[in-house]
């Protein structure tokens, strides 16, 4: 489901497994219970963000940085960036 190009960033890689532990209530499921699949994934991430298009970062690993670095100084997040939505292509 994912890019090559996504599976080997350096930047993508140092943040995208502790999405799950700092950002937990950020990323979310569509299980289907009776099947016992997971329909679709979604990964987010809270950020600093002044409203501005320069205030945005380019691309995915950009804003990744972002998000940890204003969480790891304390900043209060002002937006909520879409990282990945990943659905099964039946869905």
């Amino acid at each position: 489901m994912w890019p090559e190009y996504n599976l080997h960033g350096d930047i993508l890689n140092r943040y995208w497994a502790r999405l799950y532990q700092e950002f937990e209530g950020f990323q979310f499921v569509r299980y289907d219970q009776a099947a016992g699949k997971v329909l679709a994934e979604g990964n987010t991430a809270p950020c600093p963000w002044d409203g501005s298009d320069e205030g945005l970062g380019e691309g995915i690993d950009a804003m990744i940085q972002a998000a940890f670095d204003a969480y790891q100084r304390g900043e209060r997040h002002t937006a909520l960036c879409a990282l990945a939505a990943k659905i099964r292509p039946r869905f």
